[in-house]
């Protein structure tokens, strides 16, 4: 099995301040009998190609619902993805570029979800990651059950997506609302639909 070998400095989290050498011999070469450093010594499990390590989460997942073991946050997660499915439009096709495969095509829809499932290893980094993109997932949609969905990741406080806007009158920044009536209406109710549950 190969082995890496972090060497950690006293009084320092291992992120902000270690050395990683990838051999026994290297390491030797950097420390001595009286450093007292302390090291961290990593053995390797398995090696495998991105799209691999993906889908082997993708058929965990796929097997912990069949069995019925998801979590609550893991059924919420599952539901918000299964939603934006079914609400998100397709999009432009966009040519990328792979090192292996070379040349492909893929739509909007598949760069966000593709986005949607790297952060939704938990509940908290996918909140985090609809905050950010606020304004994207409140105008793609204004079904109750998309915000329900929405609101089971993340309970936003308002619908108002818009940063704020500097205004020369006022001199200084002000919240614009652009939600339409239809929005609005139906965040509000998604809101009560949320707490009758």
């Amino acid at each position: 099995m190969e082995k890496i070998y972090i060497v950690k400095y006293a009084g320092h989290k291992i992120h902000k301040k270690a050395d990683i050498f990838k051999s026994e011999s290297e390491l030797l070469k950097c420390i001595s009998g009286s450093s007292g450093l302390e090291i961290l010594e990593y053995e390797l499990k398995s090696t495998q190609t991105s799209d691999n390590y993906l889908a082997s989460m993708e058929r965990d997942k796929q097997l912990k619902t069949i069995l019925g073991d998801l979590s609550q946050d893991e059924v919420e997660i599952a539901e918000f993805i299964d939603k934006f499915k079914e609400v998100a439009p397709d999009g432009v096709k966009i040519r990328k570029w792979n090192r292996t495969t070379g040349v492909y095509h893929i739509t909007e829809k598949e760069i966000m979800l593709n986005k949607i499932k790297a952060y939704s290893l938990t509940k908290k980094d996918l909140a985090k990651f609809l905050v950010k993109q606020k304004r994207y997932f409140m105008t793609l949609c204004d079904d109750i059950d998309w915000y329900v969905a929405i609101l089971k990741i993340h309970n936003f406080r308002d619908h108002v997506y818009d940063q704020n806007t500097w205004d020369r009158t006022l001199k200084r920044y002000i919240k614009v609302d652009n939600a339409t009536d239809i929005i609005k209406k139906n965040f509000k109710l998604a809101k009560v639909k949320l707490k009758s549950k």
